[in-house]
């Protein structure tokens, strides 16, 4: 009988380079993170809980939901909605709008490191009290986009002081609010004339690729192993990249709504040796190798502490069955970090690739392939 399906998998990120945890952040104009967020500033400011918000509509059209409960409850911008209905949201996220003063970008276009290839929901920036720009569905408007360029009014923000970025992500109740602050040294900006001095406000009908469900093979355990390995021993811990969403895990107790943080981490700077960052994941292999070092599961059970078996996830959660068409699915691992990742089905590794973003290179979600006849027949269940 199958004991478990369960995705491993090892995330590279440093200091040095834009990091992809939660779900990214404003790089230019450049941020200054608050006291507890000196490396990265991309996580939630916080949520807001409320179903109703996208009424009857399925995943890809949340965003059109968001439209028609704002309208219809004269919600005139997105910065009113949070400030209205958002309780213990941080007013400028993991940013610090006291930073140093920086320069209104000169081309006229602000840049969001992945928002292209995130997902539905509205967006918009604020230079002061004047909105310069606003979308309805962001990772639509941009789809593909990294980084991502956002069109900004750069006769209004050459004289403001305060930089806002506003979004709202509709991929998981309660819905995450995303806030990034800059203060604004507007005598500096457009110097050399600006080519962009309109912002668009328009709406997108671009939908964005929804959670499938499987089908079929009843599954009794589903489960999520993920590990975190860190260039930097005090590099702070990420709110995480994504989880598998085919078949959909159930979280645990403390995780109802957002899995994707890691199991843990191991502290191995030699595993990379003298790689640069690119190149890990070759580094990697090639340890593996000297070291007789047969799989990345392997890898995580003889090296890692303090590691969560499962993850944020639950060994014995719902039922779940096996992907039909021969694919298990990952909402962010085509547009995330280097690194090895590998399926198990019971005691059966059913995939393995030394570097999974490559791999799956712009996928979202990524379909990875899966050996479903050694997941068992469709009357067999995970135990």
């Amino acid at each position: 009988m199958l004991q478990q399906l369960a995705l491993a998998a090892i995330i590279f990120q440093a200091t040095t380079i834009s990091q992809a945890s939660g779900h990214g952040n404003i790089i230019v104009p450049k941020l200054t993170g608050d006291s507890d967020h000196e490396y990265y500033v991309g996580s939630p400011a916080g949520i807001i809980k409320m179903d109703e918000l996208v009424g009857d509509k399925t995943y890809g059209e949340f965003y059109l939901g968001v439209d028609d409960w704002f309208t219809k409850n004269k919600i005139a911008s997105l910065k009113q909605y949070i400030t209205t209905y958002g309780t213990d949201i941080d007013k400028c996220g993991s940013t610090d709008m006291a930073g140093t003063p920086q320069p209104v970008p000169s081309d006229g276009y602000a840049q969001h490191d992945t928002l292209g290839t995130s997902h539905p929901g509205p967006c918009e920036i604020w230079c002061d009290d004047t909105r310069v720009f606003h979308d309805t569905n962001c990772a639509g408007k941009f789809a593909g986009q990294v980084p991502t360029k956002i069109p900004i009014d750069v006769s209004v923000c050459q004289a403001s002081s305060e930089f806002i970025f506003y979004w709202l992500a509709l991929h998981v109740k309660p819905w995450q609010v995303y806030i990034n602050c800059a203060l604004l040294d507007g005598k500096k900006a457009a110097s050399s004339g600006s080519t962009n001095s309109t912002s668009p406000a328009t709406t997108t009908t671009a939908p964005v690729a929804a959670p499938t469900e499987a089908n079929i093979a009843m599954l009794k355990q589903v489960a999520l192993v993920a590990a975190l390995v860190t260039q930097a021993a005090n590099l702070p811990t990420v709110f995480g990249h994504g989880n598998i969403i085919v078949p959909p895990p159930t979280g645990d107790s403390d995780h109802v709504y957002y899995f994707g943080g890691p199991a843990g981490t191991i502290d191995m700077p030699k595993i990379i040796g003298d790689a640069s960052y690119g190149d890990y994941y070759e580094a990697v292999d090639e340890w593996f190798t000297k070291n007789g070092i047969s799989s990345l599961k392997e890898y995580i059970t003889t090296y890692g502490t303090n590691i969560s078996e499962c993850g944020n996830t639950l060994k014995d959660g719902t039922a779940e069955a096996i992907p039909s068409d021969g694919y298990a699915e990952h909402d962010t691992l085509g547009n995330s970090h280097p690194g090895p990742c590998e399926i198990w089905c019971d005691d059966t590794r059913v995939f393995n690739n030394t570097n999974c973003v490559t791999e799956f290179s712009g996928q979202s979600p990524a379909k990875i392939p899966i050996d479903t006849s050694k997941a068992g027949s469709p009357a067999s269940i995970l135990h």
